[in-house]
């Protein structure tokens, strides 16, 4: 019962973490092109884009950061929750 119980626990951890998940995918359709045309200096088109690389690293670097904790905590679950099984099996036998 407690073995699955913790991989019930573990699925639902992990189908949770996927289903948040918001990661920043960087440039889109038509982003360099609106920049390309509302700004005439090169290297102020490079400044901008660089600046939103960094916020996009910045962001994927926290979402990262999150879904590892969850995954871990599934990951825990599932162990325990298989070594329960196995074990209650291990006796039966």
């Amino acid at each position: 019962m407690i073995g699955s119980a913790c991989l019930l626990g573990s699925l639902l951890v992990a189908v949770l973490t996927y289903s948040v998940d918001r990661p920043s995918y960087g440039i889109g359709a038509g982003y360099i092109d609106r920049f390309a045309t509302d700004l005439e200096d090169g290297h102020a088109v490079e400044r901008e884009l660089l600046a939103n690389y960094a916020n996009w690293i910045a962001d994927n670097n926290e979402e990262i950061g999150s879904n590892s904790t969850y995954l871990l905590v599934s990951q825990w679950l599932l162990v325990l929750g298989l070594s329960i099984v196995a074990l209650g099996l291990y006796r039966l036998l």
